[in-house]
């Protein structure tokens, strides 16, 4: 869930941004569309890598939950020539092998994103999964 959050947040945050190019361009109901099916997209893509993000990155990160999630975030944009990190990682997740949950691990490619919206997404999704140790 805190992947998905995250990556809601930073593309709500994109949308708000480039709404008014998007309504200069393109007719009001076809950006609408568009829109929906790119937050179902991200939100998805989103779980993966809060799920990869869980299992494989945060149990073994330092400090307080949104600088690991910074960190991430920011390992995410150096490894963008490579596909991303989350898309080098998900063939190591222990959850790829349940099918209904493998579909999940589809993060996605890597985005053409500035620095700042890696960053942003990674420690939100720092923040939203916390510590991992709180029993919840």
């Amino acid at each position: 869930m805190a992947g998905a959050g995250a990556a809601g947040a930073v593309l709500l945050y994109h949308l708000l941004i480039a709404q008014r190019k998007e309504a200069a361009d393109n007719p009001p109901g076809e950006a609408t569309h568009t829109s929906l099916s790119e937050l179902a997209d991200e939100l998805l893509a989103g779980a993966g890598r809060g799920l990869i993000y869980a299992v494989l990155l945060a149990p073994y990160l330092p400090g307080p939950p949104i600088l690991r999630g910074a960190i991430v975030g920011s390992v995410d944009y150096l490894a963008t020539p490579l596909g991303g990190l989350f898309s080098r990682l998900q063939e190591f997740s222990p959850i790829r092998r349940v099918p209904a949950i493998s579909i999940l691990l589809e993060t996605g490619e890597a985005e053409d994103d500035p620095y700042l919206s890696f960053l942003i997404h990674g420690a939100l999704m720092g923040l939203l999964y916390g510590s991992g140790s709180e029993g919840t």
